[in-house]
């Protein structure tokens, strides 16, 4: 699922098949509920550098249509720090196309406390990745993760993704 012009784009160059459909939506709106639930579960939904450009208010309204429309799904997406949010809003290019990061989440933990039926399984940052995909990387990058880690620690953990369970109903 993507706003449509990405939708339109991406259809150019991969067709829609028994196992992947692509959906021209927005996940702020509930339209595309409905086309989701045609396909059987279980669900898992993946949301990469879309929440960071939302507002609060946003967020919790897309996590909670989800959570209320598909349970025991999973949900995995990636958040930013504010001083991650700072420092990309000064960022040349995304000044230049308007792209301004809102969302900002120093804790995702936090999100539970919205009780909107979400469930924290696992998260993790540059700092902490899982040894079986660390070791599929390459050496160079393996070492300089570490030492960016070492240099940088508030800068490690600025990025994090993040795995949750919607509530079992």
């Amino acid at each position: 699922m993507d706003l449509p012009d990405v939708v339109e784009l991406r259809r150019k160059f991969f067709a829609d098949s028994g196992r992947r459909v692509n959906l021209a939506a927005s996940i702020l709106s509930s339209g595309w509920v409905n086309a989701v639930h045609r396909s059987p579960g279980p669900y898992c939904f993946v949301a990469e550098g879309v929440f960071l450009y939302l507002t609060e208010q946003q967020v919790k309204a897309a996590l909670a249509q989800i959570a209320e429309n598909f349970p025991r799904a999973s949900i995995a997406f990636d958040t930013g720090n504010r001083r991650a949010m700072d420092h990309q809003n000064r960022d040349a290019a995304r000044l230049k196309f308007g792209a301004r990061m809102s969302w900002a989440c120093d804790d995702p933990k936090k999100i539970e406390h919205w009780n909107i039926g979400l469930r924290l399984t696992e998260s993790r940052t540059l700092r902490n990745i899982p040894e079986p995909v660390r070791s599929r990387l390459p050496l160079g990058l393996r070492a300089g993760f570490r030492i960016f880690a070492k240099v940088f620690p508030k800068y490690a953990n600025a990025y994090r993704l993040s795995l949750f369970r919607t509530a079992d109903c």
